[in-house]
Formats: C-alpha cells, structure tokens, sequence
C-alpha cells in the first residue's frame, strides 16, 4: 500500500455469534470525518486494496467484509440468506465510528450489488447512497432464468465453499465438464454432490426453483424499493448475464427516484461491468467505450454523500453506449430507449418476412452441436466471428433480407414461437446479426422450459433477452437460430431423443420483434 493509506483490522460479533472479518481502508493523518463506502463479498476482502487505495486519496473511508462463512468471516455461508442482516449490522457499526460523519454508501457488483438490495429490506441509519454493479437478482437471473438452473451454480457454490482459495479448480473447464458429465434435470446428484458443503443449498434451490414467493423473500418487497429515498448508480452491460437482474430492480424504483439515480448501460460483459475492455470476444469497441469506474464511483459518492455535482459524466438518468455507433448517448428515461418495433415472420426457406405467411410450415428442432458465437460458459466466450461458424450449428434457422438502410437497435427484443412437443423440453433462441464483411455478431439469447402440448402447438413467449444497444450498417442481416437449450449451459432432460417441432405460418404465427430507435445524433 502506499503511504496514504493505512488498513485497520476488526472482528464484529454478531447476535448469533458469529464474526465479520472487517478491512478498513484509511487515509494516513486524516483528522476529520468521512463518508464511508461499504463493500461485502464472499470473495475474500483482500481483492479491495487498489479500490481502497483510491477511495482513501480521494477522502472516503472503505470499509470491506468478508460475507458469513466466507473469507476470514465465521459462520456458515448460505447464499441470498442473511447478507442484509449482516450488513445492516455492519453499517450502524461503522456509523459509530470515531472517523465517520454518519454517512454510508454501498458499494460493489455482482454478489456484492445484491447485497446492496438485501441491505434495504429493512430501513438502517446512514445508508444514503446505492451503487450495485451488475447486481444477481435471485431466482431472475441466478441461479435459474425461467425456471432452468444453470450448471454453473454447483461450480460457484464450491468456489464460495472453499473460502474463494482454489482459483485453480474454479476456472478448469476439463476439471467441471468431467464432474457434471451426464448430470440431468432428473438425474441430479453428479451437479449437487460437484457443490462440496453446499450441496444443501442446491438441493433447496431444487426445491423452490417455481416458488416466486421464495425467491422474492430473499429481496426487498417491490413496494419497499418503490418508496425507497436512496440515490443508486446501476451500472450493466448489453453481454452482462446479470442484467436483466440490474434493471429489474431499476425498473421498480419510482419514476422520482429513477430521476435521481443514474443507469448506465455499456457494451460490457459481466466482467467489464467492472474493468471494461475495448476487445473481448471478438468484438473491437472505440476506446470511449472505457469509463474510470472508479472515478465514476468517487464523482458519485461525492454527489449523494458529501453534497458535490452529478457525475460530469450523464446530465440525465441514462448513459447508454450505442456499439457499431461507438459513441455514448443520453436518455431521460429507459422506455425512450425504444421508438418502435420492427417485425419478423418465420417462413420457409428459412427466411425472416415481413409480412405475415398464409400457409403453415412445420420443422423439427433436433439435438446437435452448439453455435459456438454466444457460447457464454465458456471460458473465453466468442460474441463475433466469422459467421461460418454458425452453418454447422444445429437449429432451425431463418435470416432476413440483407436491410437496405442501417439499423439501430435498442432495447428488449421477442420472439413468439408455436412449438409442440410430446415430452417436455428446453428451447433456446439465440439473435445475431450478420454483418456486410460476412461476420456474426451475437445479439442475445433466450431459454425457455417447454411442457408437453399434444396435439396442438402453442404459442410461447421468449422474452428474457438482454437489451440490445447496436447499430447495424446497411446491408446487415438479422439471423434467428432456434435450438434446443444447451446441455453443457443448464440442468436440462434434454438428450440425444428430444425432439421439437416448430410450426410457423398461417394460424401458428411465429414472430421477432426488434426494438428500433430513430438514428440518434452524435453528441461529438
């Protein structure tokens, strides 16, 4: 650490017995009082010292915890369970503090932007300001989209179990393909037993997988954000996997507060919600594109705890990136995103009209390799390449006419699809575009459970893509690719025998729906 900065180390005893491993990050020789920032995460506090470095020079006091059960924390760690209990503890600890003014803002992203929500389920003193990051809304996003659990939540449960030590087996693809080969909906035990000492909580997350009551337990009471009178800066990205967690909570703020927050919506995944790149995946962003975000995060606590400006960055409620425009744009609210939506009809020859199609076709969507653009678990996901790369993937596949003009999409896209099956399954439709130099980029996906519809196909909605910010240049292509849900992705009965058919056409109108935007100016 520099000199600047000096780190204290505590032990708070909680009501069950308990203790909170606390770091506190100190400007040396400070005499008056500071706002604080706090920060818990269940990935040991020690990865908070550049951030505690650059709070302290910048006159903030951060503190970090580990969470229950993790790090240097005692207790057992039970996700979602108790974090805002422990960190309403921890605030009104920190409020009694010699150093503290009595202000405190939240801080951190993913598990730790979750805590921020949980922390406001019961009013707490001195909490005046929200910054949740990329925040996992539960049972929205993680560890289950639409009622189908992800792989991966064995795979960060025996992370979390393990006190965050063993990165190594973390991040060792051939180490978990080989654990939780052959592991099925029906067929468990391989994906719970992989979670080492939190096999309990998969087996309970199993349980209440359709249970919306349990889930919503775990959050503030959606009337409890709607009246909440604390400023938050949500920060998200278009290939963030927990954005739809993010503005989920944004969207149930009160139009007044969502006037006084600021959201912020990148060309990021998940990790750049944090440490943003200009490439990743493929994809070659403007170096615009990279906020400080730490400095956002100073300018924004500066604003909501010490009475400074907004953040120079946003006059407005929304910063959005528009990528293939490479520029940032502002918006009074997230609905003004979205001017208008342009529609698609499935019809055959695998083509995307736009009018309706007067006879009906019908498809099989049959088992096969995954496109490898959008592969998100992966360990280097790929979000544009070559489009070739899409020919031997299996699905059934409809493109649109090369457009005449360019395109600017933003926001939520859907796709309505009659599908029949005679045992339940999992579908899954991905978006891309297919760009005039012949490479696919990838706009999103959505997985949905299917139940058994003898003898008539059904309409079922997907609707859990991510919002789209991009501009396609004339002569793009836009390519629906619908496939069975990946079994290397989600716990899923699909298997070598499933089988799905798609009818498209006359009374079974299948359809997507992008969001459009008038072409915005450049604010340069």
């Amino acid at each position: 650490m520099s000199q600047g900065c000096c780190i204290e180390r505590h032990s708070l005893l909680c009501a069950d017995g308990h203790a909170l491993s606390i770091h506190v990050y100190l400007g040396v020789g400070r005499t008056d009082l500071c706002s604080s920032i706090l920060v818990m995460t269940p990935y040991r506090a020690q990865r908070y010292q550049r951030d505690g470095q650059r709070f302290s020079s910048a006159g903030f006091v951060l503190v970090v915890v580990d969470s229950r059960g993790c790090g240097e924390s005692s207790g057992r760690f039970e996700p979602f369970e108790h974090d805002g209990e422990d960190a309403r503890h921890v605030i009104r600890w920190i409020t009694s503090q010699a150093w503290s003014n009595g202000r405190v803002g939240m801080y951190g992203g993913s598990y730790s932007g979750f805590v921020q929500w949980a922390a406001c389920k019961k009013p707490v003193m001195g909490l005046k300001s929200l910054a949740p990051v990329a925040s996992v809304h539960p049972g929205v996003d993680f560890p289950a989209v639409n009622g189908l659990l992800y792989l991966y939540a064995s795979r960060w449960l025996a992370y979390v179990a393990q006190r965050a030590e063993d990165e190594m087996q973390y991040l060792d693809n051939e180490f978990w393909t080989r654990s939780l080969r052959g592991v099925s909906l029906s067929n468990p035990a391989g994906w719970i037993a992989a979670a080492g000492n939190q096999a309990e909580t998969l087996k309970r997350w199993l349980v209440e997988l359709d249970n919306y009551e349990y889930w919503q337990s775990l959050l503030p009471d959606p009337a409890r954000i709607a009246e909440l009178d604390i400023p938050a800066l949500f920060i998200t990205g278009t290939y963030d996997d927990d954005q739809r967690g993010t503005l989920g909570y944004y969207t149930q703020l009160s139009e007044r507060q969502r006037g006084h927050s600021l959201l912020v919506i990148g060309p990021w995944d998940h990790d750049g919600t944090r440490l943003p790149s200009t490439c990743f995946g493929g994809l070659e962003l403007h170096t615009e594109s990279c906020l400080d975000m730490l400095e956002l995060h100073i300018q924004w606590y500066r604003f909501t705890l010490d009475g400074g400006p907004r953040p120079a960055i946003c006059r407005s409620p929304v910063l959005y990136f528009m990528a293939g425009r490479e520029c940032w744009f502002e918006s009074d609210s997230l609905a003004q995103l979205t001017d208008r939506k342009l529609t698609f009809h499935c019809a055959p020859g695998g083509n995307l009209a736009h009018m309706p199609v007067p006879f009906k076709s019908v498809s099989m969507i049959l088992p096969g390799l995954v496109p490898r653009i959008g592969n998100v678990m992966e360990y280097e996901p790929i979000y544009r390449a070559s489009s070739q790369l899409l020919e031997s993937a299996a699905g059934v596949v409809f493109t649109s006419a090369a457009g005449r003009q360019p395109l600017a999409l933003c926001g939520v896209p859907g796709v309505t699809l009659y599908l029949r099956v005679a045992c339940s399954a999992d579908v899954c439709v991905r978006l891309y575009a297919v760009l005039p130099d012949l490479s696919a980029v990838y706009l999103g996906a959505s997985n949905r459970r299917v139940e058994r519809t003898d003898p008539q196909p059904l309409p079922y909605q997907f609707d859990s893509f991510n919002l789209i910010c991009r501009e396609l240049p004339a002569s793009s292509q836009v390519r629906v690719i619908v496939s069975l849900s990946d079994p290397s992705l989600w716990l899923s009965d699909n298997d070598t025998l499933t089988e799905v058919e798609l009818h498209y056409g006359g009374d079974c109108p299948c359809t997507l729906s992008l969001p459009l935007q008038a072409l915005p100016m450049r604010n340069d």
